[in-house]
């Protein structure tokens, strides 16, 4: 998330969230419980640590005194610093994790949802179980689950036939780029092969915009009839892409049911591209 936040400078939001009962052990302010807390001024510590020091767009600079207008004919002087380049917020929300975390990602018009989860358990999370996979189930964005098993030094990105967002190939050029990684582009083909050329034509427009930023994809063009077989067989892979914005075909080969065993078997990482 660091790495990815380092290429884009994108606005950035670590949130926690607590269940609404915690332990009593656990002493609880308006701000989430003092180990919520800890956390995540932990992680934003990781996060500004991850760049060189004096570079990171995220940290405040130059702290001064200014007059601010308080109301009522009152003014007092602040500590202020204003001149972090791009936003870093750190928020806690209370209640569900999903309901949490996808209230947050549309009232913020987030681009992307990155989670962990526990992969000794089948990918899940300690509270919720099913987080990650109701995530990437109903997320409003693309929603990418970081594996730990794996290395991404391999990504494999499944296309079809319909228009591919600009902003999901540029984010796939800025992971391959973070990673290293190879890429193979696969493409999938109807038994009858009525879309063999159609598909064709559109992956290799998507190579040459690869090629364009320096990648070197791989093609590979998949029938449908062999889809299941073709991600059960993804244990090589780093990270598994698929494109499911509007319309996609790939809709009809990915229920929920087969896309929530993809992501709780899978000892990749998965990233849906909406």
């Amino acid at each position: 998330a660091t790495a990815l936040a380092a290429n884009t400078w994108s606005r950035v939001t670590l949130l926690g969230v607590e269940g609404k009962s915690e332990p009593t052990t656990k002493k609880k302010t308006s701000g989430g419980s003092r180990h919520i807390r800890t956390a995540v001024n932990r992680y934003r510590k990781q996060f500004i640590d991850f760049f060189p020091k004096g570079e990171c767009p995220y940290t405040e600079h130059n702290l001064s005194y200014e007059w601010i207008d308080v109301g009522n004919g009152v003014c007092e002087e602040f500590y202020m610093a204003k001149s972090a380049r791009k936003e870093l917020k750190c928020r806690i929300r209370t209640g569900t994790p999903v309901k949490a975390i996808l209230t947050e990602a549309k009232e913020t018009f987030a681009d992307l949802i990155i989670t962990g989860c526990d992969p000794a358990g089948g990918c899940v999370w300690t509270e919720v179980a099913n987080t990650p996979v109701r995530l990437v189930n109903e997320a409003p964005c693309s929603a990418l689950v970081v594996k730990s098993e794996k290395k991404i030094d391999n990504i494999v990105c499944c296309l079809d036939n319909d228009n591919v967002s600009q902003a999901s190939l540029e984010l796939i050029n800025q992971i391959v780029t973070i990673h290293k990684a190879r890429l193979t582009l696969v493409g999938f083909e109807d038994a009858s092969g009525a879309l063999k050329t159609e598909v064709e034509q559109r992956m290799y427009s998507t190579l040459r915009y690869y090629q364009a930023v320096g990648i070197e994809p791989v093609i590979e063009m998949v029938g449908m009839d062999s889809f299941a077989t073709f991600v059960s067989e993804g244990r090589q892979w780093g990270l598994m892409a698929f494109w499911l914005g509007p319309q996609s075909i790939l809709k009809k080969w990915l229920p929920k049911a087969r896309m929530n065993r993809i992501v709780k078997e899978s000892k990749a990482s998965v990233l849906i591209l909406k």
